[in-house]
């Protein structure tokens, strides 16, 4: 049997400092390569009018897309949809009850703006005009999605439902 040393306490305290460390680089590690990744922020204004110079610019009855690029790397915009869901359950698990893709989001009389390369913080903006598609989406049942090359499967975000006015002569 041998005997403990007086170095066996601090061989001890000199491991556990290491393993600290070792771990702590490691969790800087992840978090510097979360925050290079495409990190994309999708927004939108669901009752959306547009107003130009030229009357015949105007258009109303719109949903504005907007999407911002918040991480480090830039990535490809490629698709505009819009994803009906059932439940929030079928939301999770990305399996919607009906799905439409949006082939031309910009104003009329403007040049195609998807595909469309996103660097670290710009901003696209896509346009969705609720008249052509037939139905209300501002049931609270609806997500637009955006697809992009940096990932599988479209970022979303719901669509608000729309707000029952009151009467202001009650």
């Amino acid at each position: 049997m041998t005997e403990p040393t007086w170095t066996a306490p601090l061989e001890a305290v000199a491991t556990a400092y290491a393993a600290i460390v070792a771990t702590l680089a490691f969790g800087l590690e992840i978090r510097r390569w979360l925050k290079e990744a495409p990190r994309l922020d999708v927004s939108l204004v669901p009752d959306g009018v547009v107003i130009g110079g030229d009357p015949s610019d105007d258009e109303d009855n719109l949903m504005i897309v907007y999407v911002v690029n918040r991480g480090g790397a830039s990535t490809k915009l490629e698709n505009l949809f819009v994803f009906e869901f059932e439940s929030d359950l079928s939301r999770w698990r990305r399996r919607p009850k009906r799905s439409f893709i949006v082939a031309n989001p910009q104003l009329k009389a403007h040049a195609p703006n998807l595909p469309s390369l996103l660097e670290p913080n710009q901003r696209w903006t896509g346009i969705i005009r609720k008249g052509r598609i037939g139905f209300d989406p501002q049931t609270g049942d609806f997500c637009v999605g955006i697809g992009a090359s940096h990932s599988k499967r479209p970022t979303l975000t719901r669509i608000p439902r729309k707000l029952k006015r009151r009467d202001s002569n009650a």
